[in-house]
């Protein structure tokens, strides 16, 4: 999407990107609350995580992937694909995603959040 014109510093995708940033500080805020056993900053924390990952999911689903099917085609949207499994594989390594979105999930009806 950068090379169609969008750049990551304009909206919609320096929007994303900032709330990437702002996730991987909420994360860090959860980890030094459990060091702390502080509970009370954990269930703030992971509500506010929660709220930022449902409104950014909503926003990639409604705008960056509605974006991305009107500027690519099929070949450059699978070629995508094909980079992002990649990716997982090789850094993320494969299902880490859903299993840190299990986690959050499990967390919330846990801590009632």
């Amino acid at each position: 999407l950068i090379n169609k014109g969008l750049n990551s510093e304009g909206a919609p995708i320096g929007i994303m990107l900032e709330e990437h940033n702002q996730g991987r500080k909420y994360v860090a805020l959860m980890n030094k609350s459990l060091e702390t056993k502080d509970l009370a900053e954990f269930n703030i924390v992971a509500k506010k995580y929660l709220d930022l990952s449902k409104d950014h999911m909503e926003n990639e689903n409604k705008v960056l992937f509605t974006m991305a099917d009107q500027l690519l085609d099929n070949a450059e949207q699978e070629d995508l694909f094909e980079k992002f499994k990649k990716h997982e594989e090789s850094v993320i390594g494969y299902g880490i995603h859903e299993k840190f979105q299990s986690m959050i999930h499990k967390w919330a009806i846990r801590f009632k959040i």
